[in-house]
């Protein structure tokens, strides 16, 4: 019997142990236990291994009637229908993805769901709540309970704060004292105080909802604005915009470009209250700026310094019968402070061929007065470097117009077979 084996066991030597004329074996299974076995057991194949081969089959058996029996695949539980089983278990109970009807998912452990411990992601509720209704926490009074629920359930009510604000809380927050107020037991009172010509009277509608505390202030001039606290405490805001109008005749007589300033025209930008100049353009005509275009330098005719050139462009191209779009700005320069270039002329699959650019004096020099200077300048030869480089990375050719070229501009000067003023 000696070196031979029997399933799973190798016998190794004869043991000590007998039982009338039975002589027992010393075998060495395979999964390294040694134990001592009967020679007719052995022989028979009665015992084939230590136990292990049976605890192996009985588990495969049990799985293999666990995986019919218990396949929660497609059932419904409550709000969650089972439609995946992880690989992983929590303390050997089977773990199973499951979708709610609310369009969420949930890992959910077997247990769980056949008893009905479970029954959706936590959007619905796991109880009737408790009913607050006009019970008091802090400066919170519930007002009325809500439809929506927290990922856990619990429930939602509607409070209003004694300062008048409306919000939802939850119900452990108004119940474990988490949540008091709106907000307002940490917001520092303004109610009275002056900040320039703004003198605070009380609490603005815009105040609460994550926008912060704005505050209802009355101008010295009259008017009522709502003021954000931080630019209040900063002195940002000084006013409800009639400071800017103080020195309303300031600019009266100043040239911004080919506008000079003629007066006041009356008209306020709405929200802002920004001026509205009249101004007069050295072509003769007049028209309403807005201050901060002019100031910015944003402005600097009534549009013939830019219409006059790039018009005469236009109506060379359309008389011509070639396609263009003006203003065109490609995507990836949108990202680069949306430059633009004046004319993209387009092929029969409306693809950009090349670019336009008629160049006014603006971008040969500059008189350095008031807006007109150093700085302004050197914004327009920037802006300028970066079309030609764009065109340059990406192959396509670019014609500059200089403003000198106006009287004599022909069509032969817009098209790549002809023109002189190629860049690249």
């Amino acid at each position: 019997m000696i070196g031979k084996k029997f399933g799973r066991l190798t016998v190794l030597e004869r043991a000590n142990t007998r039982k009338g004329r039975e002589y027992w074996w010393k075998c060495l299974c395979n999964c390294g236990r040694q134990i001592e076995v009967r020679g007719t057991s052995l022989r028979n194949g009665t015992t084939r291994s230590c136990g292990c081969l049976r605890n192996e089959l009985t588990r495969q058996r049990n799985s293999t009637r666990a995986d019919i029996t218990n396949n929660l695949i497609g059932q419904k539980y409550g709000l969650l229908t089972a439609t995946e089983l992880l690989p992983d278990r929590v303390n050997g109970q089977r773990v199973w993805r499951c979708q709610c009807e609310c369009g969420k998912q949930k890992d959910v452990l077997a247990r769980d769901l056949k008893t009905g411990r479970v029954k959706s992601c936590g959007c619905l509720p796991t109880n009737t709540p408790r009913d607050l209704t006009g019970n008091k926490y802090g400066r919170l009074t519930v007002i009325k309970l809500l439809p929506e629920r927290k990922s856990n359930g619990g429930a939602v009510w509607l409070c209003r704060c004694d300062c008048g604000q409306e919000l939802p809380v939850a119900a452990g927050n108004l119940l474990r004292g988490t949540t008091r107020s709106c907000g307002c037991l940490r917001r520092d009172d303004l109610s009275g105080q002056q900040f320039g010509r703004l003198t605070v009277e009380s609490l603005g509608s815009k105040s609460g909802a994550g926008n912060g505390a704005y505050w209802l202030c009355r101008c010295v001039c009259g008017n009522y604005c709502e003021v954000q606290a931080s630019k209040l405490k900063s002195g940002y805001t000084k006013s409800c915009g009639c400071i800017k109008s103080d020195n309303i005749n300031n600019l009266v007589g100043k040239k911004f470009g080919k506008l000079t300033v003629v007066r006041d025209s009356g008209k306020r930008r709405g929200g802002s209250g920004g001026i509205i100049w009249e101004c007069l353009c050295e072509c003769g005509e007049s028209k309403l700026m807005r201050q901060d275009a002019l100031v910015s330098g944003r402005t600097i005719s009534c549009g013939c310094i830019r219409s006059k050139g790039n018009e005469k462009v236009a109506s060379l191209l359309k008389k011509h019968k070639i396609k263009y779009i003006k203003e065109y700005s490609p995507d990836d320069l949108k990202r680069k402070g949306s430059l633009r270039f004046d004319f993209a002329i387009l092929d029969e699959k409306h693809f950009v061929v090349y670019f336009i650019e008629y160049d006014g004096e603006l971008h040969y020099g500059y008189s350095n007065s008031g807006w007109d200077n150093a700085e302004r300048f050197q914004r327009t030869v920037e802006s300028d470097n970066l079309k030609n480089i764009y065109c340059q990375q990406h192959h396509i050719p670019l014609i500059r117009i200089p403003y000198t070229r106006y009287d004599k501009l022909d069509i032969a000067d817009l098209v790549l077979a002809t023109s002189e003023f190629i860049i690249s």
